[in-house]
C-alpha cells in the first residue's frame, strides 16, 4: 500500500485507546497499514497515558492527517432496510371434545 506520509512528517492523529484527545507528532517509521508516531503535542489530560506509552504510538494510517489539516467527518453507516415479507404465525388449535 502506497502512503502519502513519509518519515519525518509532522502529523495530527485521532485519539484512541488510553488517549482521550487528538495529538500531534512526528512519524518515525511507516508500516504497511500504520505508522510509529513520536508524540510531540498532546492534551495535558493525557500526560499519564503518554508516559505509559513512552511518548510513542502505533497509529492506523487512516487516523492520520498532515499537521494543520482537519479530520473529515466520519460517515455514518446507515442501517440497510431489508424488504421482508410479513410472515404468518401458525398456531396449533386445541382439539375440543
Amino acid at each position: 500500500m502506497e502512503t502519502k506520509f513519509k518519515v519525518g512528517d509532522h502529523v495530527t492523529c485521532k485519539s484512541f485507546g488510553p488517549l482521550k484527545h487528538n495529538f500531534s507528532g512526528t512519524i518515525e517509521k511507516i508500516y504497511e497499514n500504520s505508522a510509529l508516531v513520536r508524540l510531540d503535542e498532546f492534551d495535558p489530560e493525557d500526560k499519564i497515558a503518554v508516559g505509559d506509552l513512552h511518548s510513542q504510538a502505533i497509529v492506523k494510517l487512516t487516523s492520520i492527517v498532515m499537521y494543520g489539516k482537519e479530520f473529515k467527518p466520519e460517515k455514518k453507516k446507515s442501517a440497510k432496510k431489508k424488504n421482508k415479507k410479513p410472515t404468518k404465525k401458525t398456531t396449533k388449535k386445541k382439539a375440543s371434545k
